[in-house]
């Protein structure tokens, strides 16, 4: 995903579901015009081109993880499974 787009997917080699995380994301996009790297942090975008636009000029190709709120860890923690990283 990061050679062939640019976009950054974070722990990879924790991701469970990655068809369930990009269609997430897609949706974020796509449907509801909101980048997935500023999600809540700023307002949904008129049109999918705004989006883009500003995905573009920002460099926001990645999204928005494990920095902020557990709201934040929330969204996408259905997606990930680190139990392997856990020291028994």
């Amino acid at each position: 995903m990061h050679k062939q787009h640019g976009f950054f997917i974070p722990d990879v080699e924790y991701l469970k579901d990655p068809e369930g995380l990009l269609t997430s994301l897609g949706l974020k996009v796509k449907r509801d015009f909101m980048s997935p790297y500023c999600n809540d942090l700023c307002h949904p975008f008129s049109c999918l081109e705004a989006v883009r636009k500003h995905m573009a000029a920002k460099g926001h190709y990645k999204v928005h993880y494990c920095d902020g709120g557990d709201d934040e860890e929330a969204e996408s923690e259905e997606f990930y499974d680190y139990n392997s990283s856990y020291v028994d």
